[in-house]
């Protein structure tokens, strides 16, 4: 590192006397942004809703291939689910650390609650939307709403038994927010390997019996996100954002030039990996005991596999160090897209859920007068992606809005209550009740 920070601190004049701007020269790129709030998961957060946005509407386009198209090693899903829980450790750990374990896990409970009402007014207004409308959906028509009768989905939808039109992964959500009282308790009384052991126990058991391992419960219409085998990557994360202050050994790990190339090179050959999968040439690479049937079982997204375990994690610390290196050019080039609806990413896929069913019918209208292909599919892609965006930022500046009418209106009143205060303490007779 000493010797990377030589190299650096040579070459700058040279850069600088080259006249190149200040956000051209590589030793300026590094994020160094002051405060609480880390920009950073606001940008990868963004790049998820991106991914599951251009995945969920499909078709070959130049932002699939970015994506992935649900198709690759790993998914969005993997990084939504581990980012919320970081943030959910390092938000709400320091308020258990703030106002204890009872009015931490009190902020908790009320996060869960809301997000309940949130997803099952989702769920239920895309019932609704499958019963008395005719828009295309996400989930086929033609599978009928996967219970026997609406009032089963309106039940299974307030007991958190049944999701609908993508809802699933918002539903896990609030069943690990729910539950996640337990593990500040534990992290709280300094039981964190307790938390660990029994969290990846239970995936573990999961991976061979994953019937017996169903908890809490099953949920129809969802076969991607059972609890038991996620809930691994969100207490981990969790319990990460929990200790983070306490993590500064690891993030200087992460930073050597060595981890780095070696996370790289290891991000280059999972896409490989991936890529010779799709192609039917996991034979030729000659490895023992590698197959269809065991490549399924590693890299299984329904059971979280172990080898998408590993591929997650060497793809989130590369992710992270290319992020924190590069942050400069990225923020530039992508931040405008990517940080607005990563800042409000529960409102960007609630809103890309509600598009889904339009833009499926236009581009059946659009497809039936002009050749559909990648064009098209990007065109679409590209439309969506605007809109969400568009909401989100009107969202932020309407909330932004509300905030600065809410500070004038304390502005005034304090200004106003004030003089009368003195006036009134100075004409009104002394009492103790002003003391």
């Amino acid at each position: 590192m000493a010797a990377n920070a030589e190299v650096v601190r040579r070459i700058t004049p040279s850069l600088a006397r080259l006249g190149l701007p200040r956000w051209a020269r590589p030793e300026t790129w590094a994020y160094a942004i002051p405060g609480s709030r880390d920009f950073r998961l606001d940008l990868l957060r963004g790049f998820l809703v991106f991914a599951m946005v251009v995945d969920h509407l499909g078709g070959d386009s130049a932002l699939t291939a970015i994506s992935g198209n649900n198709q690759f090693l790993v998914s969005a899903a993997e990084g939504f689910v581990f980012i919320s829980g970081l943030l959910m450790g390092i938000v709400y750990g320091s308020r258990v650390r703030r106002l204890g374990l009872a009015g931490g896990v009190a902020a908790v409970l009320h996060r869960a609650t809301v997000l309940y009402f949130t997803v099952a007014g989702l769920t239920l207004t895309f019932v609704g939307i499958y019963l008395f409308t005719d828009l295309p959906l996400w989930m086929d028509r033609s599978g009928g709403l996967g219970v026997d009768s609406p009032l089963q989905a309106l039940v299974g939808t307030l007991t958190l038994h049944y999701s609908y039109h993508a809802t699933d992964i918002l539903l896990i959500y609030v069943l690990l927010v729910g539950a996640a009282p337990l593990p500040f308790y534990l992290l709280a009384t300094g039981r964190t390997r307790h938390l660990l052991v029994g969290s990846w126990l239970l995936w573990a058991v999961y991976q061979v019996a994953p019937q017996q391992a169903e908890v809490p419960w099953p949920v129809a219409n969802s076969v991607d996100l059972p609890f038991a085998a996620w809930q691994a990557l969100f207490y981990t994360a969790l319990t990460l954002g929990y200790h983070r202050a306490r993590l500064a050994r690891l993030t200087r790990a992460l930073r050597l030039w060595p981890v780095v190339a070696l996370l790289g090179a290891s991000t280059a050959g999972l896409v490989a990996l991936s890529q010779i999968h799709h192609a039917g040439g996991l034979a030729a690479l000659g490895i023992p005991g590698l197959d269809d049937g065991s490549f399924e079982f590693l890299f299984r997204k329904s059971s979280l596999g172990p080898g998408r375990v590993v591929a997650f994690f060497v793809i989130a610390g590369f992710a992270q160090q290319v992020v924190t290196r590069l942050w400069a050019p990225l923020q530039r080039a992508f931040g405008w897209l990517l940080i607005p609806l990563g800042q409000k990413s529960l409102l960007s896929y609630g809103t890309h859920l509600f598009l889904l069913g339009p833009a499926y019918a236009a581009y059946s209208a659009v497809a039936s007068v002009v050749p559909n292909g990648p064009e098209l599919n990007l065109v679409t892609q590209a439309a969506v992606l605007l809109l969400v965006w568009g909401f989100a930022k009107s969202h932020a500046r309407l909330g932004g809005l509300a905030g600065q009418v809410a500070a004038e209106v304390q502005r005034v009143a304090t200004s106003t209550a004030t003089p009368a205060l003195q006036w009134a303490r100075a004409t009104v007779p002394h009492r103790a009740s002003w003391r």
